[in-house]
Parts: structure tokens; C-alpha cells; sequence
């Protein structure tokens, strides 16, 4: 994508490197290699929580809707 310097960078310099080594000349058929910038992903956010309580329960856990702090960081152990 042009809006990506870092994946067109990466492009040129993956092209250029099949182009000058023989190891890649013994196929002659028409490959894609396809590279994408996770900075242009507008699938992630879709993936994640939407609500305060669906990021805790897959963060921390819920239990009959009570938070459970077992394991995390930074918590007292009577909590």
C-alpha cells in the first residue's frame, strides 16, 4: 500500500533480494507474496470488547458477576 513506507520498504527490499539470488529462478510460475502494515488493520478492533464489563471478564474473569483478581498483577493477596 502506498500509505505504508515501512511495507513498501520491505517490499522493494524482498524483491530485490529474490531478484539477485538464483535460489528463487527454478520456478517460473506467478507467485504473490503479500505484505500488510497491522498499523492499516480495520479488523482488530472488531475482534476486541466493546463494554467495561466484557473487557474485565476477558482481562480478569467474573464470577456470578464478581471480578476475580486471582493472578493479577499488583493486587494483595487477601483481595
Amino acid at each position: 500500500q502506498a500509505s505504508s513506507p515501512c511495507s513498501a520498504q520491505l517490499a522493494k527490499d524482498v524483491s530485490q533480494q529474490i531478484q539477485g539470488d538464483q535460489v528463487f529462478h527454478f520456478r517460473r510460475t506467478n507467485t504473490l507474496l503479500l505484505i500488510l502494515d497491522r498499523l492499516d488493520d480495520p479488523v482488530t478492533p472488531l475482534l476486541s470488547q466493546w463494554t467495561y464489563q466484557a473487557m474485565v471478564h476477558e482481562l480478569l474473569g467474573l464470577n456470578n458477576n464478581r471480578v476475580i483478581l486471582r493472578g493479577a498483577p499488583n493486587v494483595a493477596k487477601d483481595l
